[in-house]
């Protein structure tokens, strides 16, 4: 049996419950003695980190004699040694009960030196004793601080106490405690905590008869003595339940929450798990708490509380939320069933997100998102569920929630902090509206009514009607092409697949023509926009799970959407051409692939009304650099609009104005060309033509100064070409 297995087998076997007064009580020792090897008292030092711990420890302790409510501090292991308790794990917490017990017996008048005479620090023998003056001796409590009164006393030893970091820890410490708890209500807590039935208790296993007391304390020491925030948030957690009445699911909460639970956090750190797999399982519940706070106030989700470093979690959020029954009977169902869910097959492209999650690296707020989706389907219909078609549905979900990065020009997730909140509780819904169809997921899309902040469910509803008639195979192959992000709606027109995923592979890798004939079927400027950018030809990255997007067909309006995921009802311009294409394409027979589009194409050519710069891209392939890249470009800062142009690659490499390359490739000259855009064409004879802002030309040469004017409707090259062609000559 591993340290680990040993450790929880221990866990499971823990002695008795006892207070700090039945510790000392007990029959079989006589003394507590924290060893020579424990490290110096931490809880009482004033770095801001110890001093956060120590304030939340000492404000539980106050609520818990204030209320008397039951506080455990969890488990105090050790060994005894001629009749001498030697702490390996709870010298920390010891201490501060040490500490506790003294004051509130000073402050009751009812010291009892004998019984508090029993604790002592082995560590040094300045430590020890203070420990056995402190115990002997009363303090005046009038004072701001305790520990004043006893620098003051003559039993205070300052040249030798003052150097040693556990006498400042301690008195440290007795000042909070008389911050927080005053002389008041001295006799009231003094009886609480005095008494068997003390609301503060821990756990007492000595391990001698483990037979491995030697590794334990190896490994206690390795990780820390401090209590651990984890253990400061248990205590408070589990009164903050048993007040909101769930006493008796808090008893369920005790036994698993050591065990069985944080069991499935120890595979994430290795041979560190000893140190850490508490704080992943801490995460985990932070996690949990944050995303419902976020519901019910309807606020930010705060994914920095935590990502923080161990000992600065933040959990008040979290104690607050979980009081809800609801909220607390599904973190524990949640954890009930992670086992199998982190497990399964189905999780694996989850696992990423989840370790980063528990070993406390941020993630990006749709990962968070997906997380928490995933693990309430599996609260609600187990692993094993319809997690497949659920998996697929949420995906698209995510990838349809996206905003444009005009600088980078990508998509971006739009689940930000913000709309975190609405997108897991609209998932939310959508998962309870399932569970009344039986889990079955066509059924609950195609009668579940629209969702707050939830877009594109409808998109999704026209899938399962389909899936419902025909099955999933033909939706499946189409949302698996890398350039449709799951968001086939537009494929689909009553009741029917217009073109299946092999034909559509086929036609977006042929990228140039397909781009032209996209834009012969537009209204407007659909492929480029009047920016400083260029916009790329190319289909989104590998990886689509990352819901980075690089563009690919766009029009003009304020959303610039993605062609081919424009939702029903809202772009109903720019999906009836692309609805138009993709009719027209279905009709091909695929024999030829290539030529057809080229016919395609070139029917039309002669519908082009060349009323704007863009609808050359048609007729023209010098507006393409290679198929790579649908590369013209607006060059605003040069002063330049309309037929002012430029092509480029995206590292701007050799420009060049479309616009007097297709008129030299058409004439047949070289491409030399002048001007800040290079709009100046230089033709044999010291003939110059420039082509202007509003699509016409000047021409000049020692002869010649002639200005040739473009109508709507006229092609400005065949323009040109017919007048310079005898020119040239």
């Amino acid at each position: 049996m591993n340290f680990g297995e040993r450790v929880r087998t221990m866990n499971r076997n823990i002695g008795q419950l006892l207070s700090f007064v039945q510790l000392l009580q007990l029959d079989e020792m006589d003394n507590i003695s924290i060893p020579v090897i424990q490290r110096d008292y931490a809880q009482g030092r004033i770095d801001t980190q110890a001093t956060e711990i120590r304030n939340d420890f000492v404000l539980s302790l106050r609520n818990a004699l204030e209320m008397n409510e039951p506080l455990t501090l969890d488990c105090i292991y050790g060994s005894i040694s001629e009749r001498n308790f030697i702490p390996t794990d709870g010298q920390q917490r010891l201490t501060t009960l040490f500490l506790l017990h003294y004051y509130v017996s000073v402050a009751a008048g009812k010291l009892d030196s004998a019984l508090l005479s029993k604790f002592t620090y082995m560590v040094r023998d300045s430590a020890k004793e203070f420990c056995e003056s402190l115990a002997t001796h009363s303090i005046d409590l009038s004072t701001k601080n305790p520990s004043l009164s006893i620098k003051n006393a003559l039993w205070y030893h300052g040249g030798v106490f003052e150097n040693d970091p556990t006498i400042n820890g301690m008195l440290n410490m007795l000042d909070e405690i008389h911050v927080k708890f005053g002389t008041e209500s001295a006799l009231e807590y003094h009886e609480r905590l005095f008494k068997d039935e003390s609301p503060v208790k821990f756990w007492w296993l000595p391990i001698d008869n483990f037979g491995f007391a030697d590794d334990l304390f190896i490994k206690m020491n390795a990780r820390g003595k401090s209590l651990t925030r984890f253990e400061v948030f248990k205590a408070e957690f589990e009164t903050a339940i048993t007040e909101s009445g769930n006493a008796d699911q808090v008893h369920e909460w005790k036994e698993k929450i050591d065990n069985d639970w944080l069991e499935l956090f120890w595979q994430y750190f290795g041979v560190d798990a000893p140190n850490n797999a508490e704080n992943g399982l801490f995460r985990y519940i932070l996690f949990i708490g944050e995303t419902f706070h976020s519901w019910q106030k309807k606020s930010v989700f705060v994914s920095k509380s935590i990502s923080e470093d161990n000992d600065r979690l933040q959990y008040r959020n979290t104690i607050t939320v979980f009081q809800t029954p609801n909220y607390f009977e599904f973190l524990c169902a949640s954890l009930d069933g992670l086992g199998k869910l982190i497990n399964s097959s189905e999780f694996t492209n989850c696992k990423e997100f989840f370790k980063a999650l528990v070993t406390g690296n941020n993630l990006e707020f749709w990962k968070y998102a997906k997380l928490f989706s995933v693990i309430s389907f599996n609260v609600k219909f187990g692993a094993m569920g319809n997690f497949v078609p659920f998996m697929r549905v949420l995906d698209n979900l995510i990838a349809y929630q996206r905003e444009i990065n005009k600088r980078d020009m990508i998509f971006n997730t739009a689940i930000d902090g913000v709309s975190y909140q609405s997108f897991t509780n609209g998932i939310e819904n959508l998962l309870l509206h399932m569970n009344t169809c039986g889990g079955d997921v066509p059924k609950a899309l195609q009668t579940v009514q629209s969702i707050s902040g939830v877009s594109g469910l409808s998109n999704e509803k026209i899938k399962a009607i389909y899936i419902s008639k025909h099955g999933a195979s033909e939706i499946l192959k189409l949302e698996q092409i890398p350039e449709m992000c799951g968001l086939i709606h537009n494929f689909i027109e009553s009741d029917k697949i217009m073109i299946t995923a092999d034909k559509l592979v086929q036609v977006v890798m042929n990228k140039r023509v397909f781009m032209q004939l996209l834009q012969s079927y537009s209204p407007d400027e659909m492929l480029l926009l009047r920016v400083g950018y260029l916009w790329p030809m190319v289909f989104g990255e590998e990886n689509s799970k990352t819901y980075r997007k690089h563009r690919m067909w766009f029009n003009k309006s304020e959303n610039g959407d993605f062609m081919f995921t424009a939702a029903p009802g809202d772009t109903k311009k720019w999906q009836a051409p692309l609805k138009a294409l993709i009719a027209d394409l279905s009709t091909m027979p695929f024999e030829d692939i290539v030529a057809e589009m080229e016919e395609l194409l070139h029917k039309r050519i002669n519908s082009v009304k060349f009323t704007e710069w863009f609808d050359y891209i048609v007729k023209y392939p010098e507006f393409f650099v290679s198929d790579e890249y649908c590369c013209c470009m607006i060059p605003e800062y040069y002063g330049g609009t309309g037929y002012l142009c430029l092509v480029t690659d995206k590292n701007w490499n050799s420009p060049y104005n479309p616009f007097c390359k297709a008129l030299a490739n058409k004439l047949g000259v070289p491409y030399k060309v002048s001007g800040d855009v290079k709009n100046i064409l230089h033709l044999p004879n010291n003939i110059t033509a420039e082509i202007t802002n509003d699509g016409g030309w000047s021409i000049n040469s020692e002869d010649i100064s002639e200005v040739l004017p473009c109508s709507a409707g006229q092609d400005c090259i065949m323009l040109a070409v017919d007048y310079l062609t005898t020119k040239i000559v």
